[in-house]
């Protein structure tokens, strides 16, 4: 175990988890497929001899950043990896470190690349490294002699350690750090970005805020880096508008974390929406950062309607005030704060930058060291521009130890970090990063900001101490933008001007527009730098702001028949937006044979089809006629493309048919009158023939009864016989 003192860095993990983690890596990149580009390639592959005879790979890091103490060991990491089809046999480390201390930056940083400028060197340590298997891998710690190191003088010393393999001689390079005893009290200031990556949508989802603030996840692991230190949060304003965005959907653990960031006593200001870079927005010709414009846009989004917006529960045992309204709130911060990518921007950038204001608060700009010629003091000023230069070695050291991922990288990044601080002067204040990764993993990030906080002899103190040192003068070199970056995000710009114009048919543009503009700034996010699918994402987002332009239009139709002089012409718009959108359809003839309304209001409802009726008149018998019609919105866009409609006139046949519309009426009373009249007739002929037949009846009846009373007379005369 190495051993600790109060101001010691800790171990961030076990050094088993980095042996096994060596092995496991080494023992993947062996096994994983060769490229399919390999496959194919008919160039005979490396000969058997050159794979068994694969050159190891060694390296070593001291532990608690390379500090010499007298009361403490030095322990010192190394690890070695066999990557050849052959075993290793078992071989020496010899730990040697400098008999004088390097003497300036440069010989530190010349050592550290390319082990040149020192001569001379005492062995302070060894051990033998056991034999390594074919693609296996070994670790181990060493303690150094400390009579050895007793009694040096104060100063940065190499630090070497050698591997004596059969297959040649591997070295690997840090320093220890003998402390001064008088050393004199400094300062430092620690910027820290609270970032969530790399995006292409204008706000994180449900499933990736909870999984960005789970226990194990990325944003939970940076806020419990900071947490209990002085660092000051350089916080991205789309992680809190995206969790307050959600309402009362946003998961558990995005709430907590949003709680605890605003309860945090940190100093802190806000980066970009997405930390979108700075010098590409510049480079197209803007002389102000991109923002959001109306943040509450985009809140209906995810949270239904009539949802409030819930509020973190402020912590009663903190001073922090609470953010004012608004989603993209990040507690109390410093206002009109900018940093630009390291080494990104120059003089004329941030002459540019200097300009910039929130409300009556001046800007400040972060800017690295390396963009400055010549020493400079941690604020300073260059023209009217006010400066928070940062020691470019110390936060390249701090960046590489927070994406380390064994115990030996991480601990040779810390010892890197402290040597550089022993060349500055411990009079003036200092200001170092944590500088943005998409590599930083918590246990790298934790150490990182553990040894920014405890450089040796410095005290850590927020923004606002370092702002109160009177500011130096110092002079930039020249930066040029990435040209793919400004190409793309000025093709993105002029999407957004034709999408706010086309937006004048909702009611309320800034559903369409905020969205687009929130993606626009995370797909240039500085997150988004060295990842191979960002073209990818510049492409899809293009794609869908083509998709929107074209998603109202009228529907093309064929040739139109219009049987009469007037008649009212019936066409279909096509909503697909989620959102109802009003329109003026504008309806103008090739010629004057017909005459059409010229403007008809149309209101399209979401997502669907609406029908539109355009009364026509024509004014000749037949013939043919162009229509053109476009859409436009209420300030006279034109939205979608012009149509143009060919109408096939045939107004005699109105006159025909009207003609034979009289004809069969005509026909159909006349031959009603006939049936009526015949109908008449011979009701009254059978009237006349049911009265004869009654009065002959009447005849036959009397002849009947006279009959009948001969009858009588028959029959008196039968019975008389």
């Amino acid at each position: 175990m190495t051993p600790t003192s109060p101001d010691s860095v800790p171990r961030a993990a076990p050094r088993w988890r980095a042996r096994a983690a060596a092995a496991l890596g080494v023992a993947l990149l062996m096994l994983s497929p060769l490229p399919a580009a390999a496959a194919t390639d008919p160039t005979p592959g490396p000969t058997p001899t050159a794979t068994a005879n694969a050159a190891p790979t060694f390296a070593m890091g001291p532990g608690d950043r390379g500090i010499v103490r007298s009361d403490l060991p030095v322990i010192v990491d190394v690890t070695a990896s066999n990557p050849a089809s052959t075993p290793l046999d078992a071989a020496e480390v010899r730990i040697e470190r400098g008999n004088a201390p390097l003497g300036s930056r440069a010989a530190l940083g010349s050592w550290l690349s390319d082990q040149s400028g020192v001569d001379g060197f005492t062995a302070v340590g060894g051990t033998v490294l056991d034999a390594l298997p074919a693609r296996g891998s070994t670790a181990t710690s060493v303690s150094l002699d400390l009579a050895a190191l007793a009694g040096l003088p104060a100063g940065v010393y190499p630090l070497r350690a050698t591997y004596l393999t059969e297959r040649g001689e591997l070295t690997s390079a840090s320093t220890l750090i003998v402390p001064a005893v008088d050393r004199p009290a400094g300062q430092v200031t620690v910027v820290v970005p609270i970032t969530a990556g790399a995006l292409s949508t204008a706000l994180l989802t449900a499933d990736e805020l909870a999984t960005l603030t789970a226990s194990d996840g990325a944003l939970r692991a940076q806020l419990d880096a900071v947490a209990g230190t002085a660092a000051v949060l350089a916080v991205d304003p789309a992680i809190p508008t995206a969790i307050r965005a959600l309402g009362t959907t946003a998961p558990a653990t995005a709430t907590a974390w949003l709680a605890d960031l605003l309860a945090l006593p940190n100093e802190r200001f806000a980066l970009q929406f997405g930390d979108a870079d700075l010098a590409t927005q510049l480079g197209a010709g803007l002389s102000t950062p991109l923002q959001v414009g109306d943040i509450d846009a985009l809140a209906p989004r995810l949270t239904p309607a009539g949802t409030p917006t819930p509020t973190p529960t402020p912590d009663p045992q903190t001073t922090t005030e609470q953010p004012a309204s608004g989603l993209d709130g990040i507690g109390t911060a410093a206002p009109a704060v900018l940093w630009p990518a390291s080494g990104s921007v120059g003089a004329a950038q941030i002459a540019t930058l200097g300009a910039v204001t929130d409300g009556a608060a001046a800007s400040l700009t972060l800017v690295s060291s390396a963009s400055v010629t010549g020493p400079a003091a941690a604020h300073s000023r260059a023209g009217d521009a006010d400066l928070l230069v940062y020691d470019a070695d110390i936060s390249d050291a701090l960046r590489a130890a927070s994406a380390a991922i064994t115990d030996v990288d991480r601990d040779a990044a810390t010892a890197e970090a402290t040597a550089y601080q022993e060349f500055t002067d411990p009079a003036v204040p200092l200001a170092v990063t944590v500088d943005r990764s998409a590599a930083r993993t918590p246990e790298g990030l934790s150490a990182a900001v553990t040894t920014a906080q405890a450089l040796l002899g410095r005290s850590p103190v927020g923004m606002s101490a370092l702002r109160a040192v009177f500011p130096d003068a110092v002079t930039l070199g020249d930066a040029q933008p990435d040209a793919a970056w400004v190409d793309a995000f000025a093709s993105f710009r002029a999407d957004a001007d034709a999408l706010a114009q086309f937006a004048t048919i909702l009611a309320d543009p800034a559903v369409l527009t905020v969205p687009d503009r929130a993606r626009t700034l995370q797909i240039i996010g500085n997150a988004w730098r060295g990842v191979s699918a960002w073209p990818d994402a510049v492409a899809a987002q293009r794609a869908r702001t083509t998709t929107t332009l074209e998603s109202v239009e009228l529907v093309p139709v064929s040739d139109i028949n219009l049987l009469g002089t007037s008649a009212p012409l019936s066409f279909t718009v096509r909503n697909d937006l989620a959102w109802p959108v009003s329109l003026v359809l504008y309806t103008v003839p090739g010629d004057p044979r017909i005459i059409v309304q010229t403007t008809t209001t149309v209101e399209a409802g979401a997502a669907q089809a609406t029908r539109v009726n355009v009364p026509v008149e024509a004014r000749v018998g037949s013939g043919e006629a162009e229509l053109s019609l476009q859409l436009r919105s209420p300030t006279m866009v034109a939205i979608g493309d012009p149509m143009e409609v060919t109408v096939n006139v045939r107004a005699e046949w109105e006159q025909i048919g009207v003609v034979v519309l009289s004809v069969l009426v005509g026909g159909f009373l006349l031959i009603g009158v006939i049936r009526t009249v015949r109908r008449r007739r011979r009701a009254r002929d059978l009237d006349d023939g049911d009265t004869t037949s009654d009065d002959d009846r009447l005849d036959d009846g009397r002849d009947d009864g006279h009959d009948g009373h001969d009858g009588r007379d028959g029959r008196e005369e039968k019975v008389d016989g």
